[in-house]
């Protein structure tokens, strides 16, 4: 009868007089005691769960630099009416071209080509524009196309013609080019 005792109670700690244990595992620290197919399976665990908080965590970063970037970012609209002194790097005279003045006419019907400065949202944005170019006596022409507002100057019977204002116009206005009417 003592040795059924004894076997069910191997169990249990050893404060119980009279028993010995044959693997006593209560004082080795917690990793001794896990088998090697349990550490396996506890290490995937924790490198999934610090994958997730880096991931958690880098997320937040964007976040927080997209915030960052969106907030100094200044609206198109800002940016064109912007006076922006840039120093000049004059390699060669260039000759003096004349740009198309209001006074001219040319028929529209001989006019295929303009010279595309800026698309706005906002009408009077476009229409503030267009007065500025109207006093340094250019042409302007506003067209809507959708949902948008386009900046225009001059009519041009070929892209020729109106090449000789667009070096002028492309100090003020980056990336403007000659479109077709």
């Amino acid at each position: 009868m003592d040795k059924e005792k004894t076997s069910q109670l191997e169990l249990f700690s050893a404060e119980i007089p009279g028993v010995k244990e044959k693997n006593n595992s209560f004082g080795k620290p917690f990793i001794f005691r896990v088998r090697g197919h349990e550490k396996i399976i506890m290490s995937i665990i924790g490198g999934l769960i610090i994958g997730i908080i880096s991931f958690s965590m880098g997320v937040e970063k964007g976040k927080k630099l997209t915030l960052a970037t969106e907030e100094n970012i200044v609206s198109p609209e800002i940016k064109i009416s912007e006076k922006k002194v840039m120093p000049v790097k004059a390699i060669e005279p260039v000759k003096a071209v004349e740009p198309v003045r209001a006074e001219e006419k040319i028929l529209v019907d001989d006019a295929h080509y303009t010279i595309q400065l800026a698309c706005y949202k906002n009408k009077s944005f476009a229409e503030r524009e267009a007065e500025a170019l109207k006093q340094k006596g250019l042409t302007p022409l506003i067209l809507t196309k959708g949902n948008y507002i386009v900046l225009c100057v001059g009519k041009f019977p070929n892209k020729d013609k109106a090449k000789p204002l667009l070096p002028e116009l492309t100090r003020r206005y980056k990336g403007c080019y000659i479109r077709g009417l």
